[in-house]
């Protein structure tokens, strides 16, 4: 039977006090870098594993995150998680991925009752109102929200891509393409509240002057996930109506990369009759032909600064209201429209 190694042992091989390794591990305190690389030596050399059960009951502590997302299908939330993670690490946290959907009400009582310090929700499901993320803030929980929604700011950040600006850059890359009847499909449904992504569409197209028929956009009112089978689904339905859009600009690249193959299917050049353009720049859509042009959000980095914003708010910090740089990357989707040849 392996014997445990305690952390008087670990003091005794390395020279220092039992409270000096207990700063070390709880990272409390000063301790000089030097002592502190030190007796992470000697801990790994006699393979010393601190008690985070008795560690979390005598700081208060459960040095537990979590990263709240609806569907962990789409590869923008993967590369957020991989920054959220590789960040929580680095301040010794741990991370829970929870997929919620129908279990989001449970999951919140388990944050409550496991003492889970700090959340990202990465995406929101239709049922988590901002009276749930109130709920989760006024018990002492840190929170980070990847969109903008109307709750206290004292007690919440927001954290998100400069929609504005990544929609008007896609859009004025059309404009310059001599596209003026531009479709859109739209993942959330509509009316949404916080779709700031569509908004900035109308109010673009309303800005320019450019046409617009409510046929030239498809909404997913059943709350399918956002992935490419609805992005296929909505294409479809754009081209069942038979409109003389020439572009669609699409709410992720989930969902373009499914309208492009819609496109395909039925005999349609992509992009020499319709252009097409996502949001998010995904691993995939370098992986396609044509490749997807795309606005990039930073997504391992959007992951790392909500940590640092976590816990920014359990040192006694207010919350914040942040956006991340849109960029657009140009590829192969995207092409003059054919009446300006």
């Amino acid at each position: 039977m392996k014997v445990k190694i305690t952390r008087n042992e670990v003091a005794k091989a390395a020279g220092v006090s039992t409270a000096t390794v207990s700063r070390v591990f709880n990272q409390v305190g000063s301790v000089n870098e030097e002592l502190r690389e030190k007796v992470y030596a000697v801990a790994r050399e006699l393979d010393y594993k601190p008690n985070a059960i008795a560690r979390s009951l005598k700081t208060k502590e459960t040095k537990q995150l979590a990263y709240i997302v609806e569907d962990i299908s789409n590869p923008v939330y993967s590369e957020i998680a991989m920054g959220f993670q590789n960040e929580a690490f680095k301040h010794g946290y741990i991370v829970n991925l929870c997929i919620a959907d129908e279990l989001l009400d449970k999951y919140i009582e388990s944050f409550v009752n496991h003492r889970i310090e700090g959340i990202l929700i990465g995406s929101m499901p239709k049922s988590l109102k901002p009276e749930k993320i109130k709920k989760l803030a006024d018990f002492g929980i840190s929170i980070v929200v990847n969109r903008t929604l109307d709750v206290d700011n004292d007690k919440v950040s927001m954290l998100d891509s400069d929609f504005e600006s990544g929609i008007n850059q896609a859009m004025t890359h059309l404009v310059e393409l001599g596209h003026r009847k531009i479709g859109y499909i739209n993942g959330i449904g509509r009316g949404t509240e916080y779709d700031v992504r569509y908004k900035t569409f109308v109010k673009y197209i309303l800005d320019k002057n450019l046409p617009f028929d409510t046929n030239y956009a498809a909404f997913n009112e059943s709350g399918m996930r956002h992935d490419y089978r609805t992005g296929h689904i909505l294409m479809d339905e754009l081209l069942d109506r038979k409109t003389d859009i020439t572009a669609v600009m699409c709410t992720n690249d989930f969902m373009a990369l499914g309208a492009s193959i819609a496109i395909q299917k039925r005999g349609i050049r992509v992009p020499e009759d319709i252009s097409i353009i996502g949001y998010d720049n995904i691993i995939f859509s370098e992986a396609t032909y044509p490749q997807l042009t795309t606005v990039n959000m930073p997504k391992f980095e959007l992951g790392v600064r909500a940590v640092e914003l976590i816990l920014r708010q359990r040192n006694g910090g207010k919350g914040v209201y942040e956006k991340l740089p849109a960029e657009l990357i140009i590829r192969g989707s995207t092409r003059k429209a054919k009446n300006v040849f």
